[in-house]
């Protein structure tokens, strides 16, 4: 929804800040939702995203609870 894809963007934009490597934070400037993953029915605050980037090499996701995004990772391999 275009709510939470603009609430992801200024996420990223503030996680691309805090980012020491300059590769990695133009990297996250470019991420997109791919996925949500609904983990339980019993806790349907909690989500985990799955995102796109330009490293098709680089999987990245973050979280969703209780309507704040956090936890942005990469796994690298």
């Amino acid at each position: 929804s275009a709510p939470l894809e603009r609430r992801m963007g200024a996420y990223l934009e503030r996680e691309a800040a805090a980012e020491q490597e300059a590769e990695t934070a133009t990297e996250i400037r470019a991420l997109r939702i791919h996925t949500l993953f609904f983990e339980s029915p019993d806790r349907p605050g909690e989500v985990d995203i799955h995102l796109d980037g330009p490293d098709e090499i680089h999987y990245w996701t973050c979280k969703y609870v209780d309507g704040e995004l956090k936890d942005l990772w990469v796994d690298n391999n």
